[in-house]
């Protein structure tokens, strides 16, 4: 018998409870996601992929058959191809600009003002740790909380509790990411980002309410 079909039998078991089985398929693509982190498989998969499609491509252009708008519509799709990026990737940069933000927030020492001038042009930049806070902050601590709980108040058994750890932290980042970049779509409102500070805030309740509410339907 094949690990596969061992596994199947497994989850297929109805002697064993639903969370087991949830816990159990959470930890395995857990594992299978660190380990294809740990040694590339879909990042050398995605290379090949964009050097044989650039090969192709670019063996169009230079073809002294291809004619001239067939060979400007080769270029774009060639350099669209080397640029894409999975959709999770624009999430981490989004994230790797705010550390990025905020490690040179407190390397820079901010100067002081004295004229009104100078107050209005500092009222105009933005600060990422404001905007993280005021997009999705809550979010964020809200999930910290629950999963230190998980930690050291849950009496589930140790893989049911390792499980809903995974999910939740997971859940947590992609809620606080998807916030953080639907809020950064805005563009700053009157020349001032206190504005967008204070509807960040308003869009950020009104969500936490409206999955109250709904949790409360169901």
């Amino acid at each position: 018998m094949s690990a596969f079909d061992s596994l199947a039998e497994w989850f297929t078991n109805s002697g064993r409870t639903l969370p087991k089985k949830l816990a159990v398929a959470v930890i395995i693509l857990f594992g299978a996601f660190t380990v294809n982190d740990l040694l590339g498989f879909a990042y050398f998969y995605r290379t090949d992929k964009k050097v044989e499609s650039f090969e192709k491509l670019t063996k169009i252009i230079v073809d002294t058959t291809t004619d001239a708008t067939s060979r400007v519509k080769a270029e774009l799709l060639r350099e669209e191809i080397m640029c894409r990026q999975p959709v999770y990737f624009s999430f981490l940069n989004i994230f790797g600009k705010f550390w990025r933000s905020m490690s040179e927030i407190k390397k820079t020492t901010i100067p002081r003002t004295t004229t009104t001038t100078k107050i209005a042009a500092n009222a105009s930049i933005r600060n990422e740790f404001m905007f993280f806070v005021s997009s999705s902050g809550i979010y964020a601590i809200i999930g910290v909380l629950l999963v230190l709980a998980h930690i050291f108040v849950s009496r589930q058994p140790v893989i049911q509790r390792i499980a809903a750890i995974i999910l939740m932290s997971l859940l947590i980042f992609f809620v606080t990411t998807a916030m953080y970049f639907l809020t950064n779509l805005i563009p700053v409102l009157f020349s001032d980002w206190a504005y967008n500070y204070m509807l960040n805030a308003i869009l950020q309740a009104g969500s936490i309410i409206l999955w109250l509410v709904l949790g409360h339907k169901l």
